[in-house]
């Protein structure tokens, strides 16, 4: 048995690892937040209309709302400029890192529980990117994330703090789902976790009074979101020759409208690719450019994820897969699970899709990487000095990206040694202007 100064002390040094690896991230998520100045990518779109929104004024949007009001509470407080529109992505990129680590903590029985997990949502160029840009991206991770931890929480809790627990998971849910559609995988992967059973202590929640309790909650608490849409609901009254009816017929025509808009086959996007090239990281996103034609430095932002987080992560997909037929083991049902819930539904959207939407499956798939590190570095002595190694090289590859992630501007030879691909490489510096090509003229 070990001893309790033992127990204390790993206890204070995992405390110590992740409250490190959280300033770490804040500092990266906040510093030169501003910057750049006038508005990138997408924010385009959501900053005019927290804009819109502020000033009374109507507009039309496919979107589901809730992610427009961090953003407008950020403007208030901070001004209508970067700043206000960016921070509160900050926030919640920064709280993505110890809620990793609660989750690894309460799904993993191994000593090393989320540390591992921590250190790759930390050190993963993807969610530090997103959580510097006025998009809803990171806004659905992180809450994803916080619902997924309480509910798993509340499964472990035989006390009335569980149930508690339970309905506060709803709310979230509901929240996460009126930021962006794609946070119903929540429902099913709920779902998958009560029938795995990996590590559940209470059954509460499998009376059928309080599933349709939890579903009510998620419902009301998505409704609730669209109450400050009623101006903008008048316009459309107008526009779209919508009956004048109730608030709620007024939301089932929006989402009529909304879903139309998402299951039309639009134009192609030089950005866009193709669901199954997402664990490849076959095409990231430029979000921003600039280039100084005199001294020929390249300014631009990059929506990249570290690529071997990634790659490692495909190959811990593919050997948890291999085990299965050896080996049910229920942690690995529900994480296997979990990932191909978020991540298949894809491939039945027709829109143009970009490589940020394989974020959430990303997330189950760092779970996927650390079960699969530890069990290696238990079993395969001999594979330990490589597993180190790995670990050194995602800190070296994130610094070596990190001119991608703030926008430190780099010479041309060095932006381009660092687009190792030709899939990468969209926009391309040509005698000191900025000239696109389409992948075929690569």
């Amino acid at each position: 048995m070990p001893s309790i100064k033992k127990i204390n002390l790993k206890i204070n040094l995992e405390i110590i690892f992740v409250f490190t690896l959280t300033v770490f991230s804040s500092i990266i998520s906040f510093i030169h937040l501003d910057f750049p100045p006038e508005r990138m990518f997408d924010e385009i779109y959501r900053v005019t209309r927290a804009e819109l929104f502020l000033h009374n004024q109507v507009f039309i949007s496919d979107q589901p709302h809730f992610a427009r009001y961090p953003m407008i509470l950020g403007i208030l407080l901070f001004g209508d400029n970067s700043l206000g529109w960016r921070i509160s992505q900050a926030i919640s990129g920064t709280l993505l890192v110890p809620i990793s680590y609660f989750i690894g903590k309460n799904i993993f029985k191994h000593k090393y529980a989320g540390l591992l997990m921590t250190f790759f949502v930390t050190f993963d160029l993807s969610f530090s990117v997103y959580s510097r840009i006025g998009v809803v991206v990171i806004h659905e991770i992180c809450l994803v994330a916080a619902s997924l931890l309480l509910f798993i929480i509340s499964t472990k809790n035989n006390t009335k703090n569980g149930k508690l627990l339970f309905c506060l998971s709803a709310v979230l849910t509901g929240f996460a789902i009126a930021t962006k559609w794609t946070a119903l995988c929540l429902l099913p992967i709920y779902w998958l976790w009560i029938k795995t059973g990996v590590n559940i202590k209470n059954t509460f929640f499998e009376r059928l009074p309080l599933k349709m309790l939890f579903l009510i909650i998620v419902l009301f608490t998505y409704l609730l979101t669209f109450g400050g849409e009623k101006r903008n609901y008048e316009y459309y009254h107008k526009a779209y020759g919508m009956p004048s009816s109730s608030f709620i017929n007024s939301i089932v025509f929006w989402h009529k409208l909304a879903i139309g808009s998402h299951t039309r086959k639009g134009m192609l996007h030089p950005y866009s690719s193709k669901w199954y090239t997402w664990p490849f990281m076959y095409k990231p996103v430029l979000l921003y450019q600039n280039i100084d034609k005199v001294s020929k430095q390249v300014t631009s932002i990059i929506g990249l994820g570290n690529p071997i987080i990634w790659w490692l992560g495909d190959l811990a997909i593919l050997f948890q897969l291999f085990l299965l037929f050896y080996k049910r083991d229920k942690t690995m049902i529900f994480l296997l699970g979990a990932y191909f819930i978020s991540f298949l539904p894809y491939a039945f959207i027709q829109r143009p899709m970009f490589l940020y939407h394989y974020l959430i499956s990303l997330f189950f798939q760092m779970l996927l990487l650390e079960s699969t590190f530890v069990n290696l570095y238990k079993g395969k002595i001999f594979l330990r000095p490589v597993l180190s190694l790995s670990l050194v090289l995602i800190i070296f590859i994130f610094f070596y990206f990190y001119p991608f992630l703030n926008g430190y501007p780099v010479s041309e030879s060095e932006y381009f040694h660092r687009l190792w691909f030709q899939s990468w490489r969209e926009f391309q510096l040509v005698n000191g202007s900025n000239m696109f090509f389409l992948n075929s003229a690569l």
